[in-house]
């Protein structure tokens, strides 16, 4: 038995509903991966070694973060780490430290633990020459720029 030509007009209509819906379907799939993509640019996350870094919220994958930190203000050596990759940028400091002006954190600068917050240098010129004279080292100076 023959299809008509409505008939077979029909089956093709239903066809192409079919393939059009699969499209749709695809595409919204595609729009939701696509659009997790860009939200993950819009965060300042990043791999420090294994651990996630999240630096617009503070947070580390790491367990020393996440049992004996999370919670004090306090930065674990990843979080440290990810400020020392991201020293470029003019916002860090004030993204980070704003919030905690009142917390010790250090941050590294080379070699050498800087104490933002109180002034404070590692470096053997902080300690041994400029201490206790309101002068900052090299380190400090950088740091303060961030």
């Amino acid at each position: 038995m023959e299809l008509s030509t409505n008939q077979k007009i029909e089956s093709i209509a239903k066809d192409f509903q079919d393939f059009s819906k699969e499209c749709e379907s695809s595409m919204n799939s595609f729009n939701e991966r696509l659009q997790e993509i860009c939200n993950s640019f819009n965060t300042n996350t990043t791999k420090i070694g294994k651990y996630d870094v999240d630096m617009d919220n503070k947070t580390c994958s790491c367990p020393h973060f996440q049992y004996r930190l999370k919670g004090t203000g306090k930065l674990c050596k990843h979080l440290k780490e990810a400020i020392n990759n991201f020293a470029s940028d003019e916002n860090l400091y004030t993204r980070l430290y704003e919030s905690n002006s009142d917390q010790n954190n250090m941050i590294k600068i080379g070699k050498y633990d800087v104490d933002v917050d109180n002034k404070t240098c590692s470096c053997p010129h902080f300690q041994y020459r400029l201490k206790g004279y309101n002068t900052l080292c090299k380190h400090l100076e950088q740091a303060l720029r961030i």
